[in-house]
């Protein structure tokens, strides 16, 4: 099935998803774009796969906010705007001569966090930007420091939206690459243990970072004390996400024969699931119980649903790229 569905009425099909769903709680809805070889366009899917419906044709979403009533997407009159549930132009973002790359809401809703390159290609260095979402006080948090250091997220704002752990280098700190975190009030600090990592998650209580190093996953806590190696695969482990209940992360692994795969370590049992053959990018079910992510189907890109302790058969829901899930 392609991308163009028939377009119904995104408001009559929030009220059928979840009847019980409360104005705090919206429906459970899979945000995901077109397929790669569709220049723009994104739609909604319920986790069951039913539902599936075409939001808007001009915009490609890149998150929910926070409490899952808006939508970050680029597109528009300034190239990054915020879209209502039914794809409707809520404010574009003040871009100036700019662009922030990567766009991320802050957990608490207040900020928008972007990467602005900063050295001619083909060098990569980019400036770390921060935008309230009213299009207010954009300023610079990092110049130039955030680096290309792993294979894909290279920053994650903290569960308390106070600071923002970024891969790359920091001022002050002659030799140093690995993660550094970054407070609002243009602060950073390093360590030791982050010297060399990348791609950094931060565990759902803001105390601990998950990242990868010398091509294996790491854990530990903001201060850099408690180091401790999660993985020792063979092949390359990278790209972690920590679970919203903190009780698992899940990571990307490299295939002996080829493509990638998404392993997902249970933290109290110390034991990988069965992984699911995956190309990027994954993301959490908001109940930790389930990962959406992008597999093969008849050829295409698909999204599919798995559950993450790996029982029970994994579900194509939705043909395209996963964006997020509220």
């Amino acid at each position: 099935m392609r991308f163009a569905l028939v377009v119904v009425a995104l408001g009559s099909f929030l009220a059928l998803a979840a009847p019980a769903a409360t104005v705090d709680r919206p429906p459970s809805l899979i945000l995901f774009n077109a397929p790669p070889e569709v220049a723009t366009g994104f739609g909604v899917v319920r986790p069951n796969g039913k539902g599936r419906h075409n939001v808007s044709h001009d915009y490609s979403a890149q998150s929910w906010s926070p409490n899952g009533r808006r939508i970050l997407a680029y597109g528009g009159p300034t190239g990054l705007t915020i879209l209502d549930e039914q794809g409707r132009l809520v404010r574009a973002l003040p871009m100036d001569d700019d662009f922030l790359n990567d766009a991320k809401w802050s957990p608490d809703g207040r900020w928008l966090a972007g990467l602005v390159d900063a050295c001619p290609y083909p060098d990569f260095c980019a400036d770390l930007r921060i935008l309230r979402v009213d299009g207010s006080q954009a300023r610079t948090l990092v110049h130039g420091r955030v680096l290309a250091l792993g294979a894909e997220s290279l920053f994650e704002w903290s569960p308390d939206s106070r600071s923002i752990a970024y891969s790359g280098s920091a001022e002050g700190k002659p030799g140093y690459e690995g993660i550094v975190i970054a407070s609002l009030n243009g602060q950073t600090a390093t360590s030791e243990a982050f010297r060399g990592g990348a791609e950094p998650s931060w565990a759902p209580n803001g105390k601990r970072l998950a990242f990868s190093r010398a091509d294996q996953i790491f854990t530990a806590g903001r201060a850099g004390s408690g180091l401790k190696q999660q993985t020792r695969t063979a092949t390359r482990s990278f790209s972690p996400s920590w679970s919203p209940d903190g009780r698992r992360i899940a990571y990307r692994r490299s295939r002996v024969n080829g493509g990638f795969r998404v392993d997902v370590l249970d933290l109290r049992r110390h034991r990988v699931t069965h992984p699911f053959r995956a190309t990027p990018p994954f993301v959490w079910s908001p109940d930790s119980t389930r990962l959406a992510y992008v597999g093969n189907y008849l050829n295409e890109a698909w999204i599919f649903v798995a559950r993450a302790d790996g029982r029970g058969n994994r579900r194509p829901v939705a043909e395209g790229v996963v964006a997020d899930w509220r």
